[in-house]
């Protein structure tokens, strides 16, 4: 992401965020190795995991780093 402002006035970047997120019940559109599509279940996050984090039109990467119950 690329920000356009002036000197001394641009906004501080952010490193961590907390967020409450809900998780869909299953995965749609899966194939499975025969080819044929199949409903899967999604597993619960966890610490140490990857995800694609999409915000508006913006796509990036993000790592867990910690997973409270709720």
């Amino acid at each position: 992401m690329q920000v356009l402002g002036h000197p001394g006035k641009l906004p501080s970047v952010v490193t961590e965020i907390d967020v409450t997120y809900y998780l869909l019940r299953r995965l749609l559109g899966v194939k499975s190795e025969g080819g044929k599509t199949k409903q899967e279940k999604v597993l619960k996050m966890k610490k140490g995991e990857l995800l694609l984090v999409n915000i508006g039109s913006t796509s990036t990467g993000a790592n867990v780093v910690e997973v409270k119950p709720v």
